[in-house]
């Protein structure tokens, strides 16, 4: 019942934040995105922390069916800040992982990003599972590549340039994510699900 009533609540609040409606008008989103075209009618901004529980749940059970029916349709793109919480002991590590991964392209960082979402409750209490698992879904070249990736100083910078960027939108806690849609964006706090999510994609595409 009450999972019910919080689905109810999210519906309402997506259908009073509508483009037409309260939304803002806000810069678009830089080039990065790890699914779709830049030139997509729809981007989504998520702001996600690979150890937490819920960017965990709002990745596999919200972004992964929507980069298949949309992104790889080219009606979204969709982009990911990095932003590590610091109460979480290897998120900047897991971090490092998937900016590296996104850096040698969308498909990379997607089998990357999954497969630590997934895995969560495996490597949040052992740091070197992180790259076992990141080995175990990218090509023998692909993880030589990363590996050299993740000692790149530039890493780190984008990683505390995406925590930054959150700070200067007061973002408190994650998943947080914006849609923008024909000039206009809305900002959203905590998992949506997908069925919600998609009713509103398609209502912004009409």
């Amino acid at each position: 019942m009450k999972a019910k009533i919080q689905t109810l609540i999210i519906i309402s609040l997506l259908l009073i934040i509508a483009p037409s409606g309260i939304a803002q008008t806000g810069a678009e989103p830089h080039n990065r995105c790890v699914a779709g075209d830049p030139s997509a009618p729809v981007k989504i901004e998520v702001f996600s922390c690979y150890q937490c529980p819920p960017c965990r749940d709002f990745y596999l059970e919200t972004i992964r069916p929507l980069l298949k029916d949309y992104a790889d349709n080219n009606k979204a793109c969709v982009v990911f800040y990095e932003f590590p919480l610091k109460m979480h002991d290897y998120a900047r590590e897991a971090a490092r992982y998937g900016e590296a991964a996104r850096r040698l392209g969308q498909d990379q960082w997607q089998r990357v990003s999954e497969v630590l979402y997934q895995h969560l409750d495996e490597w949040k209490s052992d740091r070197k599972k992180i790259e076992t698992f990141v080995a175990g879904v990218l090509s023998i070249d692909e993880m030589a590549r990363v590996k050299e990736l993740i000692k790149d100083p530039s890493i780190d910078k984008t990683i505390d340039d995406d925590i930054a960027e959150g700070h200067s939108r007061h973002i408190k806690g994650t998943p947080t994510y914006y849609i923008y849609a024909k000039g206009k964006r809305k900002k959203i706090f905590g998992n949506v699900s997908y069925p919600v999510m998609k009713d509103y994609i398609e209502r912004l595409l009409k």
